[in-house]
């Protein structure tokens, strides 16, 4: 059915407001801005946002020289998001994969949603996976990603995430020998399954 057109409007108003829409009167954000939804899922749904940066006039592009995105990609959150994502425990990690140069770095964050540079790209196929070179390079990121040693808050985190309660108290089932990185696997499955109940 697509996505509502208040959703594409309000992601097209969020990138329109990462620029200096004060310097100019002659460029006006319905002219420029367009977007299209690129998925829609449980907790969050994706839309590009393309912005004719090369209309700005020059007061603009001089403003906004370090803000220039031609196409930016808005992550709305769901109503279900809570169920899935640990708000965070993910802006942790983002961040952290960010300055380490193993993802893009939110450019902002709002209520509902964030929004970050769109990078083109497409989604492998299966002929894809079975070239030497492309399985080769997966596995490459995926051990360097399994490789970068996890900062000290996002351990307390996650370790907070399963063994404080509501009220902020330790769970008296919980370890007292300090905090460790544990897996979020198990208590995520158990979670969703108490949930499926």
């Amino acid at each position: 059915t697509g996505l509502s057109e208040n959703k594409l409007r309000l992601a097209e108003d969020v990138c329109w407001s990462i620029f200096k829409t004060n310097v100019c009167e002659c460029c006006k954000a319905r002219n420029l801005v367009t977007s299209t939804q690129l998925t829609g899922g449980l907790s969050n749904i994706l839309i590009k946002v393309m912005i004719d940066v090369n209309s700005f006039c020059e007061k603009m592009k001089n403003a906004n020289r370090n803000h220039l995105y031609p196409k930016l990609k808005v992550r709305l959150y769901t109503e279900e998001r809570g169920i899935f994502v640990n708000n965070e425990r993910e802006n942790l990690i983002r961040s952290f994969l960010a300055r380490v140069g193993a993802g893009n770095p939110v450019l902002h964050y709002f209520p509902s949603g964030e929004v970050e540079e769109f990078i083109e790209g497409r989604t492998l196929e299966v002929e894809d996976l079975r070239k030497r070179p492309v399985y080769l390079n997966i596995a490459q990121k995926i051990a360097r990603l399994h490789s970068i040693k996890v900062t000290p808050e996002i351990i307390e985190c996650i370790w907070r995430q399963h063994h404080v309660n509501e009220n902020g108290d330790v769970n008296p089932s919980s370890s007292n020998s300090g905090i460790k990185p544990i897996s979020t696997l198990w208590p995520t499955l158990k979670n969703w399954s108490a949930r499926a109940e």
